[in-house]
């Protein structure tokens, strides 16, 4: 089902916890966030994007999906290791998360991914305590190392306004039908 008017991008987004603000000519510029949403990036906020003889150049700010996704399951390990094993550095790592995460998931006003940035840097120390507690092979790190750098290359284009084949972007960069980079 594609989505082809702005009034029912607004229906939908809405449902799923997400506000759209739109510039002068009605077009969606921003996708702000709300709660879990921005840590699951949901909906990268996409700031410009243009199409130009069949190149496609965009500025859009998201999280890195290695980062961020395997970031929940260091946060959930970090809670079981603190609340059962009652392990100190784990401890830390979750109250300084949480201490600057959960916040901003209980205001109710607009929320963009640069909300959640802040956190960022415990969330990187939530995967490493992930993999120096449960996978503890170096070559399983340098992998997941490997598939950040990767991803970061991957979607350097559409973070930074490189023009790159729409098509790049469409079969390799839009993994869900929701990601509008």
């Amino acid at each position: 089902m594609e989505i082809t008017s702005f009034d029912a991008i607004l229906k939908v987004s809405s449902r799923y916890g997400i506000t759209t603000t739109q510039n002068l000519k009605g077009y969606p510029t921003h996708i702000a966030q709300t709660g879990i949403v921005g840590l699951l990036d949901y909906k990268p906020m996409c700031y410009y994007r243009e199409t130009a003889n069949g190149l496609f150049s965009s500025i859009t700010a998201f999280g890195n999906p290695a980062i961020f996704w395997t970031g929940i399951l260091g946060v959930s390990i970090l809670a079981c290791n603190s609340l059962h094993k009652r392990r100190l550095e784990s401890g830390f790592i979750l109250f300084a998360f949480l201490g600057l995460y959960l916040p901003y998931i209980f205001i109710g006003r607009l929320m963009f991914i640069y909300h959640f940035y802040y956190a960022v840097p415990f969330l990187i120390l939530a995967v490493t305590y992930l993999f120096k507690s449960l996978f503890k092979s170096k070559i399983l790190f340098y992998s997941y190392l490997l598939v950040v750098i990767g991803l970061f290359l991957a979607f350097y284009p559409v973070l930074s306004g490189t023009e790159v084949s729409k098509s790049y972007v469409d079969n390799y960069l839009v993994w869900f039908k929701h990601w509008w980079l």
